[in-house]
């Protein structure tokens, strides 16, 4: 307020807190007002800070008609100060990018697309129902073309907190950006107007600092979080590259370099999450001396997709699905994406608003690469597989099979230097109309091996594993896409693949079961399907029979509500080998079950059960800590164990058949490439 000239400003105490409202000394505001004639004397003017007062006043301010005499008359003027913003241009509305995204659309003449616009055509397709989780850092959560991670927590362990390494105070975009522009080409949002689409923009999102306050670098302990986040049929997108090899810095690879992560991946993998990996920005040979068997397959696999960096064919840049210079290379990578001139979100240098050039949510590039940009490409590409899959089949592929579909479909590497191998570009048409041919078959978690009914293991061939002893098809490694159960053990008949044949039991030709097809057959209580023919279960021709007709059964006893399999029988030559081995007057004999009062069949019992447990279990026979003997000349070696070169137990069981060929069966007990894994 301001006071007549000579009143008494002390009469304002009774309308409030009172104080002057210029804060510079009285002295010094008296010669500031005696400089020139008629300036005004701003020590009449007084801050009156109460709600009481404003019952006197208009809403402008003014004084209301008949109050002259607020404040005992001493008031000439009154204003109510309103805080609002500086006078500056409106924000611009950011244009639709996604006419330039040329990666968007089909793989034809004059553009080099992945077919996204093809993928969304399928319920499922633009990767909805899937997480994809970026492993590493710099994100802007509050860009306006990612509205979906507006709100999506890090994975963090308590009290820790998301860093960047490689913040750059002279250049902001390196806080905010990396992360981001990897989002933008992924999950961008879809039909706002404005800014770019992602690839899979009905996909979910997860982030996984890999680097953090507490932690410093963590880069495996991310994937794990991501891991105990998420769930079968998720994508993992690992951004971050590593020294290859030993080699020098600069000579940059996969992350997998490093073990932990290597072993963290292989745990993503085998928990049914497809992993994408970025091979590194150092034009690394993982082929050459200095890898050794590193890279591998054969050797070891840790079930990712490595990702290269192909040219994008757009104008002014490189050739389409050439490899670009600095692309790591090698039989181990698997795709590619591009490399360059790709649109998405941060950065700023292709577009940010012109009426405020530093708010990094409108800010966008149309020139992110590096294997960081070619990563994306894929990762989103296996979401929408998946989220098709999950719509179609209820249920997600195996991640290996994802990773043969989109190596198979995908569009050639082109080029003088494709022994450089970077791997095809991924092609989701294609990809997409071979899932769909594929059937019903979904992932199910690998499992350590237990016995089924008939007495053997109930395994799954991967039709996409890899093993370096050969099956008795006679081939020296075993890969495909599909996958087929198989059933080994007593029970005849083949697996699907036809990559191996168990011995056939007794009864495993009877008309009972074998005229049933495959439905009817899996129905059947007394039947089940062994690969490729239906066969008798004898384990269970007890079940469901009344009392009357188990107790008049030999080998059924009535145990007070269900009728079992009589486990003293006599009749041991019928029995499998679980039951066998239950039977208190049988013993299994590594083929057949025969009777432990035949003594004739000692010495073969002794020299057939090569397992010790199995040994341990016959009372005529003795294991040397090797082998099993029934005495010290009776040696046997038809179980060999051995460490393979990635450090997993790889065992082969050699079996005799009829016509002296030895059919050898392999298994890896590991996590992502097994050539069997099993299901009960």
């Amino acid at each position: 307020v301001k006071i007549i000239p000579g009143a008494d400003p002390s009469y304002l105490e009774t309308m409030g807190t009172v104080a002057p409202l210029f804060t510079l000394p009285s002295k010094r505001l008296k010669k500031m007002s005696r400089a020139k004639a008629g300036l005004p004397d701003l020590t009449l003017w007084y801050s009156v800070t109460n709600d009481g007062i404003m019952a006197h006043l208009t809403p402008e301010g003014n004084l209301l008609e008949g109050e002259g005499a607020l404040g005992g008359g001493i008031i000439t003027d009154v204003v109510i100060p309103k805080v609002v913003p500086p006078p500056q241009a409106s924000a611009a509305t950011t244009p639709d990018f996604i006419s330039k995204q040329d990666y968007l659309r089909s793989n034809e003449a004059g553009n080099n697309g992945i077919d996204a616009e093809y993928s969304w055509t399928f319920s499922g397709g633009d990767g909805a129902g899937v997480t994809i989780y970026d492993v590493e850092y710099a994100w802007n959560q509050a860009h306006e073309d990612l509205a979906s991670v507006d709100n999506v927590k890090l994975l963090l362990n308590e009290i820790d907190s998301s860093a960047n390494p490689f913040v750059d105070a002279t250049r902001r975009a390196n806080a905010v950006s990396h992360g981001t522009a990897v989002l933008g080409e992924m999950i961008g949002t879809a039909d706002n107007g404005v800014g770019v689409k992602g690839i899979s923009h009905g996909a979910n999102v997860g982030m996984a600092p890999e680097y953090t306050t507490l932690l410093g670098s963590a880069r495996a302990n991310a994937i794990l979080l991501a891991v105990n986040d998420g769930k079968p049929g998720d994508v993992i997108l690992l951004e971050m590259q590593a020294p290859a090899c030993g080699l020098t810095d600069g000579n940059y690879g996969p992350a997998e370099d490093d073990l932990s992560v290597f072993e963290a991946t292989k745990i993503a993998v085998g928990n049914g999450f497809v992993v994408v990996a970025a091979a590194g920005n150092g034009n690394v040979n993982l082929d050459g001396q200095a890898c050794g068997d590193k890279y591998n397959r054969a050797v070891r696999d840790s079930g990712a997709i490595m990702v290269g960096a192909g040219g994008s064919g757009t104008a002014g840049c490189s050739p389409a699905r050439q490899k670009l210079e600095f692309s790591t290379h090698g039989t181990r990578l698997d795709v590619h994406g591009w490399g360059e001139c790709i649109w998405s979100t941060a950065y700023g240098e292709a577009h940010k608003d012109p009426n405020d050039t530093i708010d990094e949510n409108k800010w966008y590039t149309d020139s992110f690469g590096g294997t960081s940009g070619a990563g994306p490409f894929v990762a989103a590409a296996a979401a929408n597989l998946q989220g098709i899959a999950m719509k179609e089949f209820g249920g997600p592929r195996d991640p290996l099979v994802i990773r043969k579909l989109l190596t198979d479909t995908g569009l050639p590497q082109l080029g003088d230097d494709t022994d450089k191998r970077i791997g095809p570009l991924v092609n989701l048409r294609a990809a997409i109309d071979t899932l769909l041919a594929m059937g019903e078959t979904t992932f199910k978690p690998y499992e350590v091996p237990r016995r089924g009914a008939n007495g053997g293991y109930r395994t799954q061939m991967s039709r996409f594993s890899r093993s370096s002893s050969s099956w008795s098809s006679g081939s020296s490694s075993s890969e495909s896409m599909y996958s087929s159960w198989s059933k080994s053990g007593k029970s005849g008949g083949s697996s699907k693949s036809g990559k191996s044949r168990s011995k056939s039991s007794k009864s495993g030709g009877s008309s009972r079961c074998i005229t049933k097809e495959r439905k009817k057959c899996i129905k059947s209580k007394d039947c089940e399907w062994s690969g490729n023919i239906c066969v008798n279960d004898d384990s269970n021709f007890c079940v469901g029979k009344s009392e009357i007709k188990c107790k008049a059964d030999n080998d059924c006893d009535w145990n007070g509500n269900v009728c079992v399999r009589d486990k003293d029988s006599d009749d041991c030559d019928d029995l499998n080998k679980k039951m066998c081995l239950k039977a208190n007057k049988c013993s299994w004999d590594g083929d057949d079950c025969a009777s432990k009062n035949n003594n004739n069949n000692n010495k073969s019992i002794c020299k057939k059960n090569n397992r010790k447990k199995d040994c341990q279990k016959a009372k005529t026979c003795d294991w040397d800590g090797k082998v099993c003997n029934n005495d010290k000349n009776n040696r046997v070696s038809s179980i060999n164990e051995k460490v393979g070169a990635d450090g997993f137990i790889m065992t082969q069981l050699n079996q005799p058949t009829s016509g002296g060929v030895v059919t050898k069966i392999s298994t890896i007990f590991g996590c992502a490439f097994m050539a069997m894994w099993y299901q009960w």
